[in-house]
């Protein structure tokens, strides 16, 4: 029951995220980004059943840059990957 429950907040959590791409992507009304939306949907669910995701270090998000009006990532900043154990 509990793998259930974990298997079924993924899946909500990566058809969110796919329906949120979409809407953005559908503004943009291109063939080829609708394209490479579909690769990048594809390559997201799959890290996100295959592996566990997790930040290096003391696992605290990392501080956000601002340039001007942009808001973007560390560069410091690492995830590490582990790939899942089968059960």
């Amino acid at each position: 029951a509990r793998v259930h429950r974990v298997w079924t907040r993924q899946a909500r959590v990566v058809r969110h995220l796919f329906y949120c791409l979409d809407i953005f992507l559908w503004t943009l009304r291109s063939p080829g980004r609708f394209f490479a939306a579909n690769v990048l949907k594809a390559l997201l669910a799959f890290v996100v059943v295959n592996y566990e995701l997790k930040l290096a270090g003391d696992g605290k998000r990392p501080r956000t840059m601002y340039f001007g009006p942009n808001v973007i990532p560390s560069p410091s900043g690492q995830l590490m990957f582990r790939k899942r154990q089968k059960v």
